[in-house]
C-alpha cells in the first residue's frame, strides 16, 4: 500500500476513535443523574433541577454548578414539577437560576424558598 493511503487510513481510524471517546465521556442533552437528594437533567453545559428525593424533608440548597462524570454543568433552571408535592424545610436557589419552569413548587410543603 502506498504512503500516502496508509496515512489517511491511519488518520481516519484515529479521528473516528477520538470521535467515539468523547460521545462516551461527555453526557448527552437529556441524561439524568442524582446527587442523593436532587434530580439533574443535562441541557447543553447547564443542568435542570428536574426533581427531589420525595423522602428528603431537610434544606435544600440547590448549588450554582454540578459535576458528572468529570464534567461541570452550571444550574441554571428549576424544572416543571421539580418540587410539586415535596416536602422540604426550607430551599435556597443560587443566582445562577435564571428560570423557573411552571408547576415547579405547586403543592409544596416546604416552609420556604429563597431567591436571591
Amino acid at each position: 500500500m502506498d504512503t500516502k493511503k496508509l496515512f489517511f487510513k491511519h488518520l481516519f481510524l484515529l479521528i473516528t476513535l477520538l470521535m467515539t471517546g468523547v460521545n462516551t465521556i461527555m453526557a448527552a442533552d437529556g441524561d439524568t443523574f442524582t446527587d442523593g437528594v436532587l434530580i439533574y437533567t443535562i441541557n447543553g453545559n447547564n443542568a435542570t433541577v428536574s426533581g427531589a428525593d420525595s423522602q428528603y424533608n431537610g434544606v435544600i440548597d440547590v448549588p450554582e454548578s454540578v459535576t458528572h462524570e468529570g464534567v461541570s454543568y452550571t444550574v441554571n433552571c428549576i424544572g416543571s414539577g421539580a418540587f410539586s408535592g415535596k416536602t422540604f424545610g426550607g430551599i435556597s436557589l443560587p443566582s445562577s437560576i435564571t428560570t423557573i419552569e411552571q408547576s415547579a413548587f405547586y403543592i409544596h410543603n416546604g416552609k420556604k424558598v429563597v431567591v436571591p
